[in-house]
């Protein structure tokens, strides 16, 4: 038996956009504040559960709380087709998609309170944040977890090219609970290669997606600009299942 490496690209839709968002309205200083920490070390504890690992608010647990479920389980309804929100997963067990919205404005709410605590943020940014939260929850928990008809760039494959393997080496590898910069710099790569060939890939597709009229350049660009630290946090952070599974 092995444990399960949780492949961080089932949860790059859901994230990217609610990362992006943190980043515009609190600015690179807080941004760079959070990925310090490992999340297997946070500063800060946000909610119980699977959320109180992160030193950010981790929306896929804070919902999968509030619909009485666990992540996985969550993941598993959620990307089950192209056209299921997390609304849709929370109609279907008996929930209302705006206690969902609830947990996360709580949940954000509490994070920002200890962030001003602690010196982290300024009040009046931690205020512009609080002010946005819900309309953006309301969006994160109504959307598909598609990028343009699903297609997606398989970070995990990006990463194990990048280091000269295949993604079961890498998983495997991985289950020690070290990061994916661990494993590169242990195989003499460093980790910035990973990190370029992720924006690399993304920058691909992206151009395909302007020129299939998907996205606009405008997008595109801005969509660009983040890809990178976000890059950089999936490739210094350890995503390992807590139970064991059969082989």
């Amino acid at each position: 038996m092995r444990k399960a490496y949780k492949p961080w690209t089932k949860m790059v839709i859901a994230m990217m956009s609610v990362f992006m968002f943190t980043i515009a309205i609190l600015g690179s200083t807080a941004y760079a504040s959070s990925t310090q920490q490992d999340v297997k070390e946070p500063k800060t504890t946000t909610t119980e559960s699977e959320n109180d690992k992160c030193d950010w608010v981790d929306w896929d647990a804070v919902a999968a709380q509030a619909i009485g479920i666990d992540t996985d389980t969550l993941y598993e309804e959620w990307f089950a087709n192209d056209n299921t929100s997390i609304a849709d997963v929370a109609k279907t067990r008996g929930v209302e998609p705006q206690k969902i919205i609830d947990a996360i404005v709580a949940a954000e709410t509490e994070w920002l309170k200890q962030q001003v605590a602690d010196g982290q943020l300024s009040q009046e940014d931690a205020d512009l944040f609080s002010k946005e939260t819900e309309p953006f929850a309301k969006e994160y928990v109504e959307t598909t977890p598609v990028v343009s008809e699903g297609e997606m760039v398989d970070w995990d494959a990006v990463a194990a090219q990048a280091l000269g393997t295949d993604t079961d080496t890498l998983y495997n590898e991985l289950d020690t609970g070290t990061s994916i910069a661990d494993v590169a710099k242990a195989r003499g790569v460093e980790p910035q290669q990973v990190i370029d060939a992720i924006v690399a890939a993304e920058r691909e597709l992206l151009n395909q997606e302007v020129a299939d009229g998907y996205l606009s350049q405008k997008d595109a660009d801005q969509l660009l600009t983040e890809i990178a630290p976000f890059a950089q946090e999936f490739v210094e952070m350890s995503l390992v299942e807590e139970e064991e599974v059969e082989e």
